[in-house]
Order: structure tokens, then C-alpha cells, then sequence
């Protein structure tokens, strides 16, 4: 991503994540009208930092009325009177508001993730925004004043903040019309919508954090996000007084107008850029050509499942003889703590197991005697037997988790007896009552046992799931890989 695509990302975020027209919508559709490919893993940094640059915006410009929520809230709870002050009861409304949002969130979250691959379903859902905006001002009596909200009003509010976690369903918008259908005048709306808007993102921005920390590098463009950051907040902060000025005095009928016109502009360029027909009958469902790690064969049947319920792809696959190669359009491997090679996504990770033979009686083997035995010093099991060291060879991805876990400056011993794939550890074990080694955790069986290494470097030995590729992902493509990775979360 460059600076200018990220000057005009942010500019484009902190206009639309106020404006009832969607930002998730327009933070999909712009890149896809303007033909920029963004590599997925700046696309996840992008939108986790610019999200908290309008975070940052609602807390500033709403600081002293966060300030005597929280007090009046704390302050209710020690002294016994939860709903003593209107501020106290506003902070419970909040609460009970973004209930619905999560709920619904965890339960379809693979569905939610999915939509993001696709602009055209997106601009179909902003159609939804704009009816929702309709609605509104239609039915809307714009009676009633933010201090007449009552705990009704809150759960029909986050009902829907709820719905508009699809892409496309503008959350202010959505929650603006839910104000106003509960006959909120549209200044009153608009400042509930904002203030519940805080926890939603300021528990997305700290998921988006935490999952930064896994992704490869990512100091190496920071600098162009934070670009986005802080354009995203200084508009961002800007279009929230605007807007609440605007509605003191004017409808949302321009912002109807907009959904519905920018909705059918983005319909119709997709289906003039959509391939055309082929005589009387479509096109055939894209063929890839899939090479898979033989350590992740187990992942094949997702692979299948995916191919069929998401995108239609037809999939070709064998089973990789060597991680380099280069004869598939996707490449299913292992990685360490090492830069991620080439264009790659990071789908998930598998942790490691020192695994020994069945018949060994040990259950367990301290850190300190395991480094140890990795840097060559002698070591017996407890009926005197030698330890027989089975790893990998140096450039493998689990060869380098155990290493970096361990803190080896030289990697493991020359004793050791190297295996090239997981299945020959396997097998190694399985034929040597005195031999020690690790393979991910997907494939233990129950003809071997798993050891157990003393923390903190055990928890450290895991191996990232990647996919690496030789061209830019269409959509098809992305919410292929999409539907992977969430399969391989765990549930």
C-alpha cells in the first residue's frame, strides 16, 4: 500500500464511518473501483489501524460525556443506586445496546467475513441502508429527547447495530434509523449511535491488535498506515460535529439518495467487468492447481469443501515432495517465526509435540534437560536407554519453531537423525522405544505419546498454516482462503 492509497483509504474511513452511507462498504468498494491490489496481510493492518483513528475521533470529540458516564456509572454501583442519574443509566443502556451486536457476531461470523470478499453483495446490502434511512424518516415522530431513553430503546437500538455487521449495512445509519423509529428526534439518535459505537470498536481494534502480533513484518509498512490513522481520525472527528449540526436541521433524505445511487453505479460496473458468456453456455468454475505439504493432508478435505459451498473452484491437488515447489497456483506449507516467502497469507497454526514411543513410561521432561539433549550432551531415560533425537532438517518451519522456542543460538545436535516430513517422525517413533521427536499437534494418533515440556517453551512451538501463490487473488479466490482459515479456527 502506498501513502496516497492510504491518504485517501483514511479520508474515506472517517468520512463514511459517521455518514450513514457504510464504511465497510466503501472501504471494500473504492479499492475494487480504482483496480488496487493491496496484499491481504496490509489489507487486515489497514483496516485494524484506521478503525481505531475514528475510535480515537468519537472518544475526543465525546470525552466529557464519556467522563460523567463512567463517573456517574461507578459511582451508582458503589453507592447503591446503579440508576441514580441519567449519565449512570446511559451507561448501562450502552451495554445492554451492544449485547445484540456480539451475539449475532460470534454466531455467523464466518457468513459476516465472507461478504467482505464480494463488492457486489456488498453493494446490494447498502440497497438496505438506504430502506432502513427510509423507514426512518417515514415513521419516525422525532418526539423524544436522548434523556427519555429507557432500557426498551436500548435493545431495540442494538438490534440494529446488530444487522449491520454485514458489510454494506451502515452501522451509524442503521443505528440512527433505530433511534428514530423508536421516535428519537435525529440529533438525539445520531449522539446515542456515536457513544455506542465506542465499545464496538474499541473491542474490534483490540481483536485487530492482538491478531497483528502474528502477522510476519509488519513493522515494515506501519508507517504508511499510521498515514491512514491519522487521517481517518482528523476527519473522522470533523464529519461527527458536522453531522450532529446537519441533522439538528435537515432530514436524511440525501443520504438515501446516495446509498441507492452509489449501490447501483458499483452493480452495474460489476456486471459490465463480469467475463461475458461463451456461446449459449457460461464460463467453466476456475481450475487451480493446489500443492499441499504432505504434513497438512489432513487439511485437503477442508480444502474440497470450501472449493464447493464458497466459490465454485475446482481444484486439482498433490501432495508437495518439496516445499519449493513451484508447479501449483497454491502452495499449502509450514512456516516458522521467519518472513512469510513471496505473496502468502497466514491462514492459522498448528502447535508442535515432543512425541515418544508408546512403551516409553515417561509422562514429562524439564525445559533445562531438553536443551541439553538438543545441544548434544548425553541423555538417558530412566531405564538407562541413550535418547534418540529425531528432527528435521535446519530450513524446515518446524525445525525453526522449536529452535527459536528453545532460544538454540546453533539448532539441534549432530547426533540427531533427521527426518524430512512428519510421517517419517512418526514412523521413527513408532520403531524405537528410546526415540524422542515433534510433529503438529493434527497428527498425533494413538500410536504414539505426547510429552510434555515444562513452559514457557513449549507454548512457543508452533508452526503458521500459510498458503503462498503466484498471482493476485480474484474474489473467488479470496473467499476460498477466506472459508480455510476460518475452518481451521477452533470452534
Amino acid at each position: 500500500m502506498t501513502f496516497f492509497q492510504a491518504i485517501i483509504l483514511g479520508i474515506v474511513q472517517g468520512l463514511t464511518e459517521f455518514l450513514p452511507i457504510s464504511s465497510s462498504a466503501h472501504l471494500v468498494i473504492v479499492p475494487y473501483l480504482l483496480g488496487w491490489q493491496v496484499p491481504v496481510s496490509e489489507a487486515f493492518v489497514f483496516d485494524v489501524l484506521v478503525q481505531l483513528g475514528t475510535l480515537a475521533a468519537v472518544i475526543i470529540f465525546f470525552a466529557r460525556d464519556l467522563w460523567n458516564i463512567i463517573r456517574d456509572w461507578i459511582y451508582g454501583i458503589f453507592h447503591r443506586s446503579p440508576f441514580g442519574t441519567f449519565n449512570a443509566r446511559l451507561g448501562w443502556y450502552l451495554i445492554l445496546a451492544t449485547i445484540p451486536a456480539g451475539l449475532l457476531g460470534i454466531t455467523i461470523k464466518n457468513q459476516v467475513e465472507a461478504a467482505f470478499n464480494s463488492p457486489l453483495l456488498t453493494a446490494v446490502l447498502l440497497y438496505g441502508t438506504a430502506i432502513l434511512l427510509l423507514v426512518a424518516e417515514k415513521i419516525g415522530k422525532r418526539s423524544r429527547v436522548l434523556q427519555s431513553l429507557g432500557w426498551l430503546d436500548a435493545i431495540w437500538i442494538g438490534v440494529f447495530q446488530a444487522i449491520s455487521i454485514f458489510p454494506g449495512i451502515s452501522r451509524s445509519g442503521a443505528t440512527i434509523s433505530g433511534g428514530m423509529t423508536r421516535n428519537l428526534d435525529r440529533p438525539s439518535a445520531a449522539r446515542f449511535s456515536f457513544l455506542m459505537s465506542i465499545p464496538v470498536m474499541l473491542a474490534a481494534g483490540l481483536v485487530g491488535l492482538l491478531d497483528l502480533r502474528k502477522i510476519p513484518g509488519v513493522s515494515s509498512f506501519l508507517l504508511v498506515m499510521a498515514v491512514g490513522f491519522l487521517t481517518a481520525g482528523v476527519v473522522g472527528y470533523f464529519c461527527i460535529r458536522w453531522l450532529l449540526r446537519y441533522l439538528s436541521r435537515r432530514s436524511l433524505y440525501p443520504f438515501i439518495i446516495y446509498c441507492a445511487v452509489f449501490a447501483t453505479l458499483v452493480i452495474v460496473f460489476s456486471l459490465m467487468t463480469q467475463p461475458k458468456e461463451n456461446g449459449n453456455s457460461m464460463q467453466t468454475a476456475p481450475v487451480v492447481k493446489v500443492g499441499i505439504n504432505p504434513a497438512l493432508t489432513w487439511m485437503s478435505p477442508l480444502l474440497e469443501l470450501c472449493a464447493a459451498n464458497q466459490t465454485g473452484l475446482t481444484l486439482i491437488t498433490q501432495e508437495e515432495t518439496h516445499p519449493a515447489d513451484t508447479g501449483s497456483d497454491f502452495s499449502f506449507q509450514v512456516a516458522g517465526s521467519s518472513a512469510l516467502p513471496g505473496k502468502a497469507v497466514i491462514l492459522g497454526e498448528d502447535h508442535l509435540n515432543f512425541i515418544i514411543n508408546i512403551s516409553n513410561p515417561n509422562s514429562s521432561l524439564d525445559s533445562s534437560t531438553l536443551v541439553s539433549l538438543v545441544e548434544g550432551n548425553n541423555l538417558y531415560w530412566q531405564d538407562g536407554t541413550p535418547v534418540q533425537l529425531y528432527v528435521y532438517p535446519p530450513e524446515n518451519g518446524f525445525n525453526k519453531a522449536v529452535t527459536n522456542s528453545l532460544h538454540l543460538q546453533t539448532g539441534f545436535s549432530p547426533s540427531s537423525l533427521i527426518a524430512l516430513l512428519p510421517q517419517d517422525i512418526l514412523q521413527n517413533i513408532r520403531n524405537d522405544p528410546s526415540g524422542l521427536g515433534f510433529v503438529p499437534s493434527s497428527l498425533l494418533d494413538d500410536s504414539i505419546r505426547s510429552i510434555e515440556i515444562s513452559q514457557p517453551e513449549a507454548a512457543g512451538m508452533v508452526v503458521k498454516i500459510i498458503s503462498v501463490f503466484d498471482h493476485e487473488l480474484t474474489d473467488p479466490e479470496k473467499t476460498w482462503l477466506a472459508c480455510i482459515s476460518n475452518g481451521l479456527k477452533p470452534q
